[in-house]
């Protein structure tokens, strides 16, 4: 978007996550929300008489009765915009245009506080794009005297999936090519990012094909993960069974919990069961989809929510 088009049309924040604080931190994250919104310059107007006169007189952001905020103008910038405020009974941050500098800075600063805050996950966005830029958490860490992180970021496999999830609910026939690693990743953190959550992502969306057996350093999860799509192709061409049997097995090895899993021994589901014990379901999965060439967020959307999540995931050599 370029300058005309973006003035024209406006710049916006966002939170992508549910703005859930727990009953016992709201009113800690509410003071804490107050005291960004006070350094940062948030005001608001407050009607006077004098002499006979009526007068708009500035003054820092306070709870109304309810504990709610509203605002809409930055001492700093001196400039207002469109109304933004906080309701304390849900602990729900709202905003319009936010314009591109202090007021904007401020809102984006609130979201971050609701990324490290939030019981779910969620990134701070400005115009749909991830804000990646760790110097939002530094400025609020100064004025909260907290030692928050961007740890929450390395959440790749639940921030990957929630995004595709949400693009799969609008209709979006490709949901995962809007989705950059390196975006949620603050650039000073790209060499921590990686582990098996990167490599999944990247076995998703790019395929298995590269993997080559012979090529395979033993110990590594680039192996476990070949093993299993050569132990899941042998199940699929040695079972009798019809194809659309032989993927409601392995959606139902998927949906058992562990204890059920352990006593399954029927020879032609063995082995698959065994990959079941120490890798993710989701690999199970999009190994099954790009086997038999089905799309995964349509099959993991009905499969996600119950998926076992009681694997013992081997500790991979780096």
């Amino acid at each position: 978007m370029d300058f005309e088009e973006e003035k024209e049309v406006g710049i916006f924040g966002d939170y992508t996550g549910k703005m859930c604080i727990s009953e016992d931190k709201k009113e800690e994250f509410s003071k804490r929300l107050q005291k960004l919104l006070f350094y940062g310059g948030m005001m608001q107007f407050d009607k006077v008489c004098i002499f006979g006169k009526k007068i708009m007189l500035l003054k820092p952001v306070e709870p109304d009765e309810d504990g709610n905020l509203y605002f809409h103008y930055n001492y700093f910038e001196d400039d207002t915009w469109e109304n933004a405020g906080y309701k304390r009974d849900n602990t729900r941050f709202f905003s319009g245009k936010i314009g591109g500098n202090e007021f904007c800075d401020v809102v984006t600063a609130i979201h971050f506080l609701y990324e490290v805050s939030d019981e779910e996950i969620g990134v701070a966005k400005i115009n749909g794009e991830i804000v990646n830029e760790p110097g939002y958490l530094g400025w609020m860490n100064h004025i909260l005297g907290t030692d928050f992180s961007m740890k929450k970021r390395f959440r790749l496999w639940e921030l990957f999936e929630k995004h595709c999830l949400e693009r799969k609910e609008q209709g979006y026939e490709e949901v995962s090519d809007s989705f950059h690693i390196w975006d949620v990743v603050p650039h000073s953190l790209y060499q921590a990012a990686g582990g098996t959550e990167f490599s999944d992502i990247c076995y998703l969306t790019q395929g298995t094909g590269t993997l080559c057996g012979d090529e395979l350093v033993p110990g590594v999860y680039p192996e476990a993960i070949y093993k299993c799509k050569k132990v899941l192709q042998q199940y699929f061409d040695g079972n009798g069974a019809a194809d659309i049997a032989q993927i409601q097995n392995i959606w139902s090895l998927v949906k058992s919990e562990r204890r059920v899993r352990e006593k399954m021994n029927q020879q032609d589901i063995y082995k698959v069961v065994q990959m079941s014990l120490k890798l993710p379901a989701r690999a199970l999965v999009y190994l099954t989809c790009e086997i038999k060439a089905l799309n995964f967020w349509c099959e993991w959307r009905e499969l996600y929510q119950t998926a076992y999540q009681d694997e013992c995931i081997s500790e991979y050599v780096l």
